[in-house]
């Protein structure tokens, strides 16, 4: 479902028990159950029998054909919780399958990439769950360019890449009563197999509030400002820049500021105010952009971007209304800071069971409060450099009076580089607790509201006619017409 271009839009389910959802049959994810684990610690394999219910493990799959990559998770069969240790992600790469017959259901499973965080946790046994979830389609629920969406009561159940996911635009767009989840009573593992939240580059953050995301194929929640790199000075009061989030055209306008940064130290160089809106440029960078990434990788920036591509219709040409001062030169690094996704606000959510992190506040004057969080890698304040993700001057973020349980250590991660961090009134236990519905998320537990009785919103009708009388008896016709009946006189006067 996208959203595009749009303002002040209120959409609400009937209520949190007869939500507005969003489902996905079949699931756009493997999903089965071990019956060997011998070889996962010599050769990084599993044998399984997957659900007909979901794809299989296949290349041959539209899910897995169409992706560019898969994760592989490990589940608990009795608590249907994921095998992982509490610190960081669990980032575990399908490498690989060979059908093993059983009707096309049994499958031999190779892993990339680390195991350390499966096998620190709990070993696999036979008989746990497994999951394959590529995540390269499009969003469940994006908003495009939108600015003031309420939108209250949306349940999330299923997906092809991430949950909710928000860029270019005004944004203070407002969610309540979300839930990115499993549906009651589904056997299914994952609800979404990327980010459950993901917020990039909007003018201002988002507030969520009274909402559960929970079994997400990455993080949780990931609120960011987005970075561009300088290619080109053409005078002193014009840049060039490769906006690879695709963001600024969007969303910045004549009298936004736009600053930039070294991109080893992050200390500001220059900043100005935008003349015009940013335009597409080419000046040769058409042929010229894919060598970028390459650039930034050698020394002296030793940058490596991943998730962004550098595209040439992603070059803008930025027009300040005074010549900026500094140093200014190829590959800084440049962000609007008034519209940088800010103020974006966590409320009384409960936030549990992530593949990866719990959240990346990685936007100024973000706020966390009242939160439950379980069994994912904790809150991160900070930015992602390698994405191109986040304030460059970051500061003032807030998490507050919540509760971590079983996030790792430390529950909260501070970057150096975030200035007037609060951290007040939280509490972290090494272990979680098996919860139903936080009261936070009530009136869940209440019946829907039947509607209100129908009543006219026009007059009232008229009182209905008295009964017809008896008729007469029957006379023969005149010969001519009756004479004319004088009006009745008068009444006297009270």
């Amino acid at each position: 479902l996208r959203l595009f271009d749009c303002h002040n839009l209120r959409w609400e389910g009937d209520h949190p028990l007869a939500p507005f959802a969003i489902d996905y049959d079949p699931p756009a994810y493997a999903q089965g159950r071990l019956t060997s684990v011998d070889r996962i610690s010599s050769s990084s394999s599993v044998e399984a029998v997957f659900d007909t219910a979901f794809p299989m493990p296949s290349s041959e799959e539209a899910v897995f054909s169409r992706a560019g990559g898969a994760k592989v998770a490990l589940w608990s069969a009795a608590t249907r919780t994921m095998l992982r240790s509490p610190e960081g992600a669990v980032n575990a790469w399908f490498a690989g399958s060979t059908p093993l017959g059983q009707n096309g259901t049994r499958w031999r499973i190779e892993i990339g990439g680390h195991l350390d965080a499966i096998m620190q946790a709990s070993p696999p046994q036979v008989g746990d769950l497994i999951t394959v979830a590529p995540s390269r389609g499009p969003h469940a629920l994006e908003l495009d360019q939108c600015g003031m969406v309420t939108l209250r009561a949306f349940h999330i159940y299923g997906g092809t890449c991430m949950g909710i996911v928000e860029h270019p635009g005004r944004g203070a767009n407002k969610y309540e009563q979300l839930r990115i989840g499993r549906r009651d009573g589904s056997s299914h593992l994952l609800s979404v197999t990327a980010d459950g939240f993901h917020s990039v580059g909007v003018g201002q953050g988002a507030t969520i509030r009274a909402s559960e995301i929970a079994f997400t194929g990455d993080d949780l929640i990931n609120i960011h400002n987005a970075i561009c790199i300088v290619l080109e000075r053409l005078s002193g009061t014009e840049l060039v820049v490769a906006d690879p989030k695709d963001t600024i055209f969007d969303t910045l306008g004549p009298g936004d500021d736009f600053a930039l940064f070294d991109l080893h130290t992050r200390e500001q160089v220059a900043s100005g105010i935008l003349a015009a809106s940013p335009k597409t440029y080419d000046g040769g960078w058409a042929e010229k952009i894919d060598g970028v990434p390459e650039t930034l990788q050698g020394p002296p920036y030793n940058l490596i971007t991943r998730g962004a591509p550098f595209t040439a219709r992603r070059v803008f040409r930025l027009q300040f209304d005074s010549p900026l001062a500094g140093d200014v030169r190829p590959f800084l690094l440049g962000q609007s800071l008034s519209k940088g996704n800010r103020n974006a606000t966590i409320s009384d959510s409960w936030l549990h069971d992530s593949y990866a992190r719990a959240a990346l506040l990685q936007s100024t004057g973000a706020r966390a409060e009242r939160l439950l969080v379980q069994r994912a890698g904790g809150v991160h304040v900070s930015s992602e450099l390698e994405w191109l993700e986040g304030d460059l001057a970051l500061q003032d973020v807030q998490v507050v009076d919540s509760t971590f349980e079983q996030c790792g250590e430390p529950a909260i991660e501070v970057s150096p580089q975030a200035a007037g961090t609060v951290l007040r009134g939280n509490s972290v236990e090494p272990t979680s607790r098996a919860v139903g519905m936080p009261p936070f998320l009530l009136p869940l537990a209440s019946p829907p509201p039947q509607p209100p009785p129908w009543s006219p919103t026009s007059p009232p009708a008229p009182p209905p006619l008295p009964p017809p009388s008896p008729p007469l008896p029957s006379s023969p016709a005149p010969s001519h017409p009756p004479p004319p009946v004088p009006p009745p006189a008068p009444s006297p006067a009270p």
